[in-house]
């Protein structure tokens, strides 16, 4: 049996920074990271990490795998995977507005990460990324987003992290 593969593809117009790249990048893995921490899996966190599998022409094609920890069987682990891929989906068709049954609990991390993941697709008028998983030839989980939807999702992102700063409450003495 494979690992799931989960491959994100960025067809961009002009060059992409390899800072915005990485960037995106790491801010899947967090995300990632914060989602198996959040799940009933018993997984250390240093444990929890992806890996580039692959990295192919054409565009920026990457092949991602999320190794399983040695306590998770094979089929729990490309289950996560899948559940992963659902949730990040749902988290940015929330904040695109295309979903509005359920609002998806994202922290500002959360937020971050994920308007950090659209970066090199918001700053590039003419790009698209595109993403999905495989799991044994079976292709599901197809999400797609150009520069507007990128730059409107990042947008709410930054609006939403506003709505989450507390006000400062209390008495402040020789303050203007």
């Amino acid at each position: 049996m494979e690992y799931p593969v989960l491959t994100i593809e960025i067809k961009n117009k002009e060059p992409v920074e390899l800072l915005d790249l990485t960037n995106s990048l790491l801010s899947l893995s967090d995300e990632y990271k914060r989602f198996m921490m959040q799940a009933d899996i018993s997984v250390v966190p240093e444990g929890i990490k992806l890996y580039i599998k692959e990295i192919r022409t054409g565009s920026i094609i990457t092949d991602i795998i999320a190794m399983a920890p040695a306590a998770l069987p094979f089929l729990e682990h490309a289950k996560t995977v899948v559940t992963f891929a659902t949730y990040f989906r749902t988290s940015i068709e929330y904040l695109l507005g295309k979903t509005v049954d359920k609002k998806p609990l994202l922290t500002k991390q959360n937020l971050n990460n994920i308007a950090s993941f659209l970066e090199p697709i918001a700053k590039d008028s003419a790009s698209q990324v595109n993403s999905h998983v495989t799991i044994n030839g079976n292709i599901t989980n197809i999400f797609n987003y150009n520069s507007v939807e990128a730059n409107a999702i990042q947008n709410r992102a930054k609006k939403d992290i506003e709505s989450l700063k507390e006000p400062v409450i209390g008495i402040k003495e020789k303050v203007l």
